[in-house]
Formats: structure tokens, sequence, C-alpha cells
């Protein structure tokens, strides 16, 4: 039998999972509380117990989708650990998982007009910056870069992630999205090659 901690559990995951769900699918704005609350089969003081409000929901279900495009992004990187072609791997692996549209639906239609830039921003240097900065960390001590200062730069490099993803979401054709991403990788390993020794 469950205890009652595990049973809190599974009803979070629940109400997390349908509104992933569901604002992937629809887009976040266009997803109302009860809709979640019946994909869910639950109760409004289900949802209530578990996140203040529908914008705490929205943040845990943007939260969640970032950590999440950056693991499918890390798991399909290629190149040796810790060296400067492995990171680049993994931010063009993040540029797709980002262009699916569930996720851009999340993470760049309605996680930020939902929540903020600044709170958007937050949650995605919790799951990136970090990474990014150790990537580019082992990168130095093997001898590929040298740095100045590196949480800058894998600020920007974050920053120039973020942009190149919009560019490729509001493309308005597939054939311009796929311009965009070819765009995107030409100048993201031009700027990369430019912090070789």
């Amino acid at each position: 039998m469950a205890t009652q901690a595990e049973r809190r559990e599974q009803t979070r995951e629940q109400l997390l999972r349908a509104a992933s769900r569901l604002f992937g699918r629809n887009g976040i704005p266009e997803t109302t509380t009860q809709a979640v609350l019946e994909e869910a089969g639950l109760s409004r003081g289900a949802l209530y117990h578990h996140f203040d409000s529908r914008e705490e929901l929205v943040a845990a279900v943007y939260e969640r989708e970032s950590a999440a495009a950056i693991e499918r992004a890390l798991s399909r990187a290629s190149g040796p650990d810790g060296s400067l072609e492995s990171l680049l791997s993994a931010c063009l692996a993040w540029l797709d998982e980002v262009a699916k549209p569930r996720v851009a639906r999340i993470l760049l239609e309605g996680g930020p007009s939902e929540l903020g830039f600044l709170r958007c921003r937050e949650i995605e240097a919790r799951h990136s910056l970090g990474r990014m900065a150790a990537s580019l960390d082992a990168a130095a001590r093997a001898g590929e870069i040298e740095l100045v200062e590196k949480s800058l730069v894998a600020r920007m490099l974050n920053a120039l992630l973020t942009e190149a993803a919009l560019a490729i979401a509001e493309a308005p054709s597939p054939r311009e999205a796929r311009r965009a991403r070819a765009d995107a990788e030409s100048a993201l390993r031009q700027l990369v090659s430019g912090l070789r020794r």
C-alpha cells in the first residue's frame, strides 16, 4: 500500500503529465486549469494542494520540460567528453529538441509569455548554465580554448542558443526553418571555433 507521501507525489505527477500534454498540444495560454483537471482526472483541491496558482503549475511544467530537453540533447551529443566538439554537438542537439512543436509551445512560446523572460531565464539557468560552464572549463583544461571569464561566455552562448531557437521557431515555413537551423549551426560553429587557442 502506498504511503501518504507516495500518493501525494503520484497526484503531483498526474497533474504535471496532464498539463505537459495539454500545454504541448494546445499551447499554455489556450489550456485552462479545468482542462488540466479533467485530463488528470483530479479535483481542483488536488491542484491547489500542490500548486499555489496556475502560474506555479506552468513554472513546474516549464522547468521539467527545460531539464528534459537538455537531458535529451546531452544524450545525443557526440565527441569526447569535455571537448569543445561535445559541447557544440550538445548545443545543436538542444536546438533540434526545442524545434519540436510540443517542446517549442512550452519553452519558446507559452512559458515566456506566461512566466515572463526573467523567470524563464532563471529556470533555464538552473539546468543549462552550470553544465555549459563546466563544459567550457573542461575544454580549457584540455587546452582547446582559453577563456577569460567562463561564466560570462556560458551566458553568452546560452543567449545565442535561445535566439537561434526563436529564429527557427518563428520561421514562416518548414523550408525557412531548415534554413534557419543551418544558419544557426554555421554561426554557432564559427563562434565556438573563435574560442579555440
